[in-house]
């Protein structure tokens, strides 16, 4: 189990392809429980799944001179599912580190209930390299 920061940053042009209006930046903060398979002792390869679990989202940034800051839990799914492919290197006995992959199976925004809304939200999925050292005792 771990803590991941992912997010993105978005630049708007209006018209499209034209100058900048502004731009966000998206933060999400996921608490993420990989179950991975390991080949290999002092060089390993690892494959399996992985449950991200949505802790708090936030948009910030400026679009057309308006200062944006908004909570995104409401339009967001609590779950994000992945499949995670890596490799590792034991460094001694109880450090090791690595390289993961993780290519999100799940839109991340969850669908607007009510139809009369003007929310349009864009099919997005976590695509997400990561390093990591590990301590283990």
């Amino acid at each position: 189990m771990y803590y991941s920061n992912q997010g993105q940053k978005d630049n708007y042009l209006y018209p499209y392809g034209g100058p900048s209006i502004g731009s966000t930046t998206t933060n999400l903060h996921y608490l993420n429980v990989p179950l991975l398979f390991e080949l290999g002792n002092k060089l390993c390869f690892q494959f399996g799944g992985q449950l991200g679990i949505l802790l708090a989202g936030r948009e910030k940034g400026t679009v057309a001179s308006v200062k944006v800051d908004d909570k995104l839990n409401d339009v967001m799914n609590t779950a994000d599912f992945a499949l995670v492919v890596g490799a590792g290197y034991s460094l001694g006995r109880h450090f090791n580190g690595g390289i993961r992959f993780n290519y999100g199976f799940s839109n991340i925004y969850s669908p607007v209930q009510n139809s009369s809304s003007n929310i349009d939200l864009p099919e997005v999925y976590n695509r997400v390299l990561h390093f990591y050292l590990a301590c283990s005792f």
